[in-house]
């Protein structure tokens, strides 16, 4: 339910930080049609962004839970569930329990002790090798949970898997009062920000962690690249670092310049 929150507050504070800010483009064609929104079309969308997400939510949960994603051909979930979205539950889950407010109900278990906090932290220290060892301060993208990294890993990793990590590596922090994983996240958005483009300002899907090439120039804002910019602006409504929302607005602008009409 807290990610449900987060998720439609992030679509209302998108448009709510960058709505004004096109003075550069204004005499546009596309920039007069699409580049604001009036009130009311900006309540619509958010009405609409709520309704595709519960969509395609309550067929998740009906079809393909608790697998990791739904076929959309044969309607049924597959693949395994990862590292990333067991993090994030275990720590939402501990704060749902122990939130004092308790708005779900009482949701604490008899003689809870910060046992998934506990389970959060052994994970989060499972995921710090793949920090560890790369000139270009990305992460690898594969990481044995028993034995680290992977003698015969691959070297690249898409935009979204190695910028998607500083919710849940900056909540494990700020709960156990410990910077490393938050630090460990930030220094990997901050080596993606520093290999986009010169001229457009666009990152790519694909780098390569020991080289900081790109070794798939597309960039967008569909897979591959979509929870980079959605966890920018998630981090700083969470954390309040002014920097997260600069490489937001500063992403944003760029998209809208270069990619909008096609």
């Amino acid at each position: 339910m807290i990610e449900h929150i987060l998720i439609v507050f992030t679509v209302g504070l998108c448009f709510t930080f960058v709505r004004n800010d096109f003075s550069y483009y204004k005499t546009d064609y596309y920039s007069e049609k699409y580049g604001h929104f009036s009130e009311f079309e900006r309540v619509e969308m958010l009405e609409a962004a709520k309704e595709m997400f519960y969509w395609g939510y309550d067929n998740y949960m009906q079809h393909a839970f608790p697998l990791d994603e739904l076929d959309p051909i044969h309607c049924t979930g597959r693949g395994p569930d990862h590292d990333n979205p067991v993090l994030g539950g275990l720590l939402s889950a501990h704060l749902i329990i122990t939130d004092p407010a308790q708005p779900f109900g009482n949701m604490t278990p008899p003689n809870y002790d910060d046992d998934l906090l506990h389970l959060a932290h052994d994970l989060g220290s499972r995921l710090l090798p793949a920090f560890e060892n790369t000139a270009t301060r990305l992460p690898h993208p594969r990481v044995n949970l028993l034995l680290g990294v992977p003698v015969d890993t691959h070297n690249s990793t898409c935009t979204a898997g190695a910028g998607s990590l500083l919710v849940e590596m900056g909540m494990l922090s700020h709960l156990l009062g410990d910077p490393v994983y938050e630090g460990a996240a930030r220094r990997a958005i901050k080596a993606l920000w520093s290999y986009r483009d010169a001229s457009t300002g666009l990152l790519g899907n694909v780098i390569d962690i020991t080289t900081g090439q790109w070794t798939n120039k597309l960039s967008g804002v569909g897979a591959g690249l979509d929870s980079f910019y959605e966890y920018l602006l998630k981090s700083y409504i969470l954390f309040g670092d002014d920097g997260d929302l600069k490489m937001f607005n500063a992403a944003y602008r760029k998209i809208k310049r270069f990619m909008r009409k096609g």
